[in-house]
């Protein structure tokens, strides 16, 4: 059986193939091993994108998608942490690599659809709110902290993906953003 500690030993590659090969299977790792495997690969390819050549990408990607529906089923993330690891390593990834329409965290139009798909309200229901976030319900704060946690790394995707003019909804999320808690 392998465990967390086994792939911190290993280098990214020999580690993304691994994972990519669903090894170790998600039954083989607790919640807190399968987060940690979450952190050290995300660790791992933010520090090694530039030396990934076209081959690696998809096996990356793989091992990715492994790793995160692994950490799901054991309890050690939820959805929007999903999302949120997502949008934030795809930023950090595309300062380092050129886009890839073929590897989702590579491809900015992809990463601007989950972000649209994924925003907790409307720009208008949010627009409604900011102004008066103050005196509104805990539930509602934080549908708006994480709208703003979003649309952080996400509308740096969104300028990635369609430059300095940003199309509706995203030019009203951009202009409602410093006002969001």
């Amino acid at each position: 059986m392998v465990t967390a500690n086994d792939l911190a030993a290993l280098g990214l590659r020999p580690l993304a193939t691994r994972l990519a090969q669903g090894l170790p299977a998600g039954s083989d790792l607790g919640p807190q091993e399968w987060r940690a495997v979450v952190e050290l690969l995300t660790f791992k390819v933010t520090l090694e994108a530039a030396e990934l050549t076209g081959e690696d990408w998809p096996v990356f990607s793989q091992a990715y998608d492994h790793t995160i529906a692994s950490a799901l089923a054991a309890g050690g993330m939820d959805h929007a942490e999903k999302v949120s690891r997502a949008l934030h390593l795809s930023w950090v990834l595309l300062q380092r690599v050129p886009r890839r329409p073929g590897v989702e965290l590579l491809d900015p139009d992809r990463m601007t659809a989950l972000l649209l798909r994924e925003l907790p309200m409307s720009v208008e229901r949010a627009r409604e709110q900011a102004d008066r976030w103050r005196s509104s319900d805990k539930a509602e704060i934080l549908r708006l902290h994480k709208a703003k946690g979003l649309l952080n790394p996400g509308l740096k995707l969104a300028h990635l993906s369609h430059g300095e003019r940003l199309p509706e909804p995203l030019k009203s999320w951009e202009e409602l953003w410093p006002s969001l808690p």
